[in-house]
Parts: structure tokens; C-alpha cells; sequence
């Protein structure tokens, strides 16, 4: 089905995210939920581009740049599309600003993993094209990794610091002055706000957005979105207290 999807399109030569959609390009909607969710944008968006998406009568426009392949196994053949165009591709240059201390042993070109089954069940990786960004005064000490994004950034904002043994999933963004510590786990695609404060061996779910002012106690488990500032802890991480300012580790 992918092979077909690309000769029946020859004239879209790459893939985007449906959060960041470039013209002529192959794009990808998993469901029901993220659809609702971004309607309005790609409506407006002058971008032509193909969507691949479930087989759904929700998932569905009208629109004279847009064009539904409404599919079985979407996700894999996105994710065989996204391969064979982005086969010979080089991803792009991670980006490092100013006043940085970064520890040698810190891995930043790394891909995470993405995976999509084929019909016969075999998983597919999904190649990673985006970049690393670190921002100014930042500070990564020993043996952490921060891996590239599938498409655009992951990001590290300024005078965030990363202890030893942190691993941060693609596309995540970690917000102004946060900490993390020892050991802490960040799952792809998360959203970490300002002056967070990430404690010894916390495991943060991927997809999960975490507000500005917020601390998580160590060896918390966060599996949903946090948007109250405040001090959390627990398995599932839970709220505990009001955010102390003045607190330190």
C-alpha cells in the first residue's frame, strides 16, 4: 500500500508533522482524539499535503490542498513512506547556544524509538530527522541522553540542568530553570514547563505535559497531564502540597 501511495503522489517528496505541516508532504492523524484536536489549524493551513489516516467517517475534509487516505494500518505505512523518502536524508545538525557545560560522556544524536507494526506484526522503526536544540547556561553531566526529534526540536531551554543517568525522549521540550535529577526517565514527546523540578529517579509517561512551578518528588511515576503548579508525588504521581518557591533539593 505504501509503494502505491507514493507513485499515486509523486509530486510530495517528504514527510511533516501534522503539528508543523509543510507543502507538499505525506502527514499522519492516529486517531479520533488528535484530529479533534488540530482541525481547526490544518484547516487553515495553505500547505498541500496527504494525510494518512485511520478509516474513519470523522476523519474527513473537503479542502482543495488537502487529501485523506483514509487506511488500514496507517501508522505503518506512514512510517514505511517516511523511511523511503527520508532513506538518503541526513537529519538535522544539533544546535548547542552559549555558556554550556556538557559532559563528554552525554549522548545527543541519538534516535528513540518509534515503532509501527506491520500487518504481520513486525516492528518498524521510524527514522528520526529533527535535531537536538540545547539553549544558553545549560548543564548535562555524565552518562545522560537526549535524543533527536522525529521531525523539528528537541529542546532544552535556557539554565536547565540535567544530572548523570537522565534520559529525555525525542521531541520533548524542557521549559527555562527546571532541574532533573538522577536517574529520571522523560518520555518522548513530553512538555515540561519553567522552574520545574524533577526529583531522583522519576519516570515522566511519554505524550504528558507538565505545567510551569511544579515539583515531583523522587521515584514518582507521572502518567497524566499535570496543570496545577505543586509539589507531586507518589505512584501515580499525585498532588501533594502547593509549590514552594523557595524550595530546594
Amino acid at each position: 500500500m505504501y509503494k502505491k501511495l507514493i507513485k499515486k503522489y509523486p509530486e510530495y517528496t517528504k514527510t511533516s508533522s501534522i503539528y508543523n505541516l509543510e507543502n507538499y508532504s505525506f502527514s499522519f492523524i492516529r486517531n479520533d482524539k488528535i484530529f479533534n484536536s488540530i482541525i481547526d489549524n490544518i484547516s487553515k493551513c495553505d500547505a498541500k499535503f496527504v494525510v494518512i489516516a485511520p478509516k474513519n467517517p470523522h476523519i474527513n475534509l473537503y479542502l482543495d490542498n488537502i487529501i485523506f487516505e483514509c487506511i488500514d494500518y496507517p501508522n505503518y505505512v506512514f512510517t514505511m513512506i517516511h523511511n523511503i523518502l527520508n532513506k538518503d536524508k541526513e537529519p538535522f545538525e544539533n544546535y548547542t547556544g552559549s555558556n554550556c557545560k556538557i559532559h563528554k560522556t552525554t549522548v545527543l544524536d541519538v534516535e528513540g524509538i518509534h515503532i509501527a507494526k506491520s500487518p504481520e506484526g513486525i516492528p518498524i522503526q521510524m527514522k528520526h530527522m529533527g535535531n537536538v536544540v540545547i539553549c544558553d547556561n545549560v548543564e548535562i553531566l555524565a552518562f545522560s541522553t537526549i535524543q533527536r526529534a522525529i521531525f523539528g526540536s528537541t529542546i532544552i531551554s535556557d539554565n536547565v540542568k540535567i544530572d548523570s543517568h537522565v534520559n529525555i525522549g525525542h521531541n520533548s521540550y524542557i521549559g527555562e530553570n527546571t532541574v532533573i535529577t538522577l536517574g529520571s526517565i522523560i518520555g518522548g514527546s513530553c512538555q515540561i514547563g519553567n522552574n520545574c523540578m524533577i526529583g531522583l529517579g522519576s519516570i515522566i509517561k511519554n505524550g504528558t505535559s507538565i505545567c510551569d512551578n511544579v515539583i515531583i518528588g523522587q521515584g514518582s511515576n507521572v502518567v497524566s497531564d499535570i496543570e496545577k503548579p505543586g509539589l507531586y508525588i507518589g505512584n501515580p504521581a499525585r498532588f501533594h502540597k502547593e509549590y514552594d518557591k523557595n524550595w530546594n533539593f
